[in-house]
C-alpha cells in the first residue's frame, strides 16, 4: 500500500489509500502500475456471474440468484468473508453492504463494465 489521505466528514469519515502492483500493466490517472481506492467497477459477461474488482487489485465475484421485479440479485460466491449482495435494476448495480451503506455501479461508455459513482450512508 502506497499513501494515504483521510478526510473528516459529518456523516461518516473517508479515507483514500493508493496501492501499487508491478504486476499490473495499466496506466491510471495515478500512473502506470497504481490505483486507489476509490476505484470500483462492476464488470459483468454473458454468464451469470458479476465481477466487483476494487482499486486494492482484488476481485470479488457474484452468482445470479433471480430476478424479480426488474430487479436482478446476486449473491457472494461462497467461502469468501464477504456478506454484501448486489443488485441490477437494468442501468445500476446497487452493492448493498451489512451496515446499511449501499455503493452505486452506473454503466459508463464501456458495455458490461460500471463504475462506481456514488455511496449513499444509511
Amino acid at each position: 500500500m502506497g499513501p494515504r489521505i483521510e478526510l473528516m466528514a459529518k456523516d461518516f469519515n473517508l479515507s483514500i489509500d493508493f496501492f501499487y502492483s508491478s504486476q499490473n500493466p495499466q496506466s491510471s490517472e495515478y500512473g502506470r502500475g497504481w490505483s486507489s481506492s476509490l476505484k470500483a467497477v462492476a464488470q459483468s459477461s454473458a454468464y451469470p456471474v458479476v465481477t466487483l474488482a476494487r482499486g486494492n487489485f482484488k476481485e470479488q465475484y457474484f452468482l445470479k440468484r433471480g430476478t424479480s421485479g426488474g430487479i436482478t440479485t446476486y449473491l457472494s460466491s461462497i467461502n469468501t468473508g464477504n456478506v454484501s449482495a448486489l443488485t441490477f435494476s437494468g442501468s445500476k448495480y446497487v452493492e448493498h453492504l451489512p451496515d446499511g451503506m449501499r455503493l452505486m455501479y452506473q454503466s459508463q461508455a464501456e458495455a458490461g463494465r460500471s463504475e462506481l459513482v456514488q455511496v449513499v450512508s444509511p
